[in-house]
């Protein structure tokens, strides 16, 4: 029987959820699956993969539109998939399918839990909360979480996102950086992406740069990502004297050649295991600054496949990050063995087989 999936998703930003689908999708269209993807909130960005004969459909619909959530229930309906499979949405896109479909959800940080004063919409996840539905959680803190939310253990397998071997660096990349964001030739460039939410903790970096630019001049930081506090950010940015080396860049349509064109690869948080623009990073053979924790240890080997530093130590990404420029070839050597770290450890191979093993049970 040939698979015909439904793939859901909110945001096809190239540095979120969608880096793991686009790969899920170009492999399913591989083997022969009929793929339909159903995007939420927007359109593919400039650059982003996806096979040309894979089905795309425009929602426009937000979490808490409900009578939006029609047009998924609708849809679902004209493709009769074999299993619908969301990333990262899945109360809600259980609640609009229901029973109808089977259901696959990976998530790459457990779903909040509803609010108990949201008694409507409690009811109305837990109605459908007896559907046979498989949760895919990419990082067994993950699993652990939705297993403490009450979801059955047996229903939860870990499958670690993946990267793709064939990655290059991005022709130009640098360049173009540069001309975007007028930066000069000479600029050190050092980049992140986060949700500028507290939680990411991106008050350090910038701390983490105003240090560096008391010895250099030449650092320029890129804070790519969205989120309620902006302008609290910019206000600190401001009380700092390397606010002319802070860019707030939003979620540029040419991410994936943003993070191309980086000198310096920096995370901050720990708000999820294994972030995608952490690994894509590696990928592209970019040297890495992260903060070390259970979430990203798999991926960062102190001063072997990156370099590791404790949560909060705006200082040690200072040091580090002058330590690389300065020391060209042990940052070449640190990249190379951070790409090849991740490309062995994350294989799409193993990626999609697992997945398929879920597929296969629907049959």
């Amino acid at each position: 029987m040939k698979h015909r999936i439904l793939l859901v998703v909110e945001s096809m930003f190239p540095l979120g959820p969608s880096n793991q689908l686009s790969l899920l999708a170009q492999e399913l269209v591989k083997r022969g699956a009929e793929v339909h993807l159903a995007i939420l909130k927007d359109r593919p960005s400039t650059g982003f993969r996806l096979p040309s004969d894979c089905h795309i459909h425009h929602l426009e619909i937000t979490r808490h539109d409900w009578m939006g959530w029609n047009q998924l229930r609708k849809l679902a309906k004209s493709i009769q998939p074999t299993v619908c499979h969301d990333f990262s949405v899945a109360a809600m896109t259980r609640v609009a399918i229901g029973d109808t479909f089977p259901q696959v959800s990976t998530q790459f940080r457990a779903p909040n839990a509803p609010k108990p004063t949201d008694w409507i919409r409690q009811k109305f996840v837990e109605r459908n909360a007896a559907t046979p539905h498989h949760f895919v959680a990419t990082h067994s803190i993950v699993a652990d979480e939705l297993i403490a939310q009450r979801v059955p253990e047996g229903s939860i397998m870990v499958i670690p996102p993946a990267v793709d071997r064939e990655t290059e660096m991005m022709p130009n990349a640098r360049q173009f950086v540069l001309n975007e964001y007028g930066l000069p030739k000479d600029s050190v460039i050092v980049g992140t992406y986060a949700p500028l939410v507290p939680a990411t903790r991106l008050k350090d970096l910038i701390w983490a740069i105003d240090l560096i630019t008391c010895i250099r001049d030449d650092v320029q930081l890129l804070i790519m990502g969205q989120g309620g506090q902006l302008d609290r950010l910019r206000r600190f940015s401001r009380c700092t004297a390397a606010d002319s080396h802070i860019h707030f860049i939003g979620c540029p349509v040419r991410s994936p050649q943003v993070l191309s064109g980086l000198d310096v690869y920096w995370n901050s948080h720990l708000l999820w295991p294994l972030p995608n623009s952490l690994l894509s990073a590696m990928n592209f053979g970019v040297p890495a600054i992260s903060v070390l924790g259970p979430e990203t240890e798999s991926l960062i080997q102190h001063q072997t496949t990156g370099f590791g530093v404790n949560l909060g130590a705006r200082d040690e990404f200072a040091r580090w990050t002058k330590y690389l420029i300065e020391q060209t070839e042990s940052a070449q050597q640190l990249a190379s063995q951070g790409q090849e770290h991740v490309r062995r450890g994350f294989s799409v191979g193993s990626f999609i087989e697992s997945y398929l093993k879920i597929y296969g049970q629907f049959q």
